[in-house]
């Protein structure tokens, strides 16, 4: 047998492994047999030994790196999984602060809203009540009467403004509330 003959033998038994395994491997007698000259290729063989025993080596080698690789991965995903096992009883109390701060927030605006829905149109009854107080006093005091007419209809327009700008704030602000929270949940569903 000569160094072709061994190498193909020795590369056809290394069929299992992966190539790039395969040709390191390959490479390596190779060059062993270049360094030896080609004078030298029946000792160089005889002291390999066979292409079989050879390849057996080769594999057990190969089969010993994957599995201390793999006990590495074990031990990496064990030291996550007591990470976070660790991590657990401070994450949960600030995942639930979290949620609840941005509860209370929701709620702080919506009282926020209602107080300038609630005091626009209080604003717009207080008017409409001071116009009509000033219709029954046009009888017996005109100038009275036509002053709490014009306070009554500035009441009531501004309460009116009020109630309007509260109305477009609810409108663009759930609107504005809702898209962001779909950004939120779509892209917590891409990951």
């Amino acid at each position: 047998m000569n160094k072709t003959e061994y190498l193909n033998r020795l590369g056809r038994l290394l069929r299992r492994l992966p190539k790039e395994e395969r040709e390191t491997a390959l490479r390596y007698y190779e060059e062993f047999f270049e360094e030896a000259g080609p004078e030298h290729e029946a000792e160089v063989i005889a002291q390999l030994g066979t292409p079989e025993q050879v390849a057996a080596g080769i594999i057990g080698e190969y089969a010993v790196r994957q599995e201390d690789s793999g006990a590495k991965n074990g031990l990496h995903t064990l030291g996550m999984v007591l990470a976070a096992l660790f991590a657990a009883p401070i994450a949960l109390p600030v995942a639930l602060a979290v949620l609840v701060t941005a509860a209370a927030m929701v709620v702080v605006l919506l009282a926020i809203i209602l107080a300038f829905g609630c005091a626009g149109a209080s604003l717009v009854l207080a008017g409409v009540f001071t116009f009509g107080s000033a219709l029954v006093l046009l009888v017996s005091s005109p100038a009275t009467g036509l002053f709490f007419g014009g306070i009554g209809l500035i009441v009531a327009c501004i309460g009116g403004a009020l109630v309007f700008a509260t109305v477009c704030l609810c409108k663009k602000g759930f609107s504005g509330v809702a898209k962001f929270a779909g950004k939120v949940l779509v892209r917590r569903k891409n990951k």
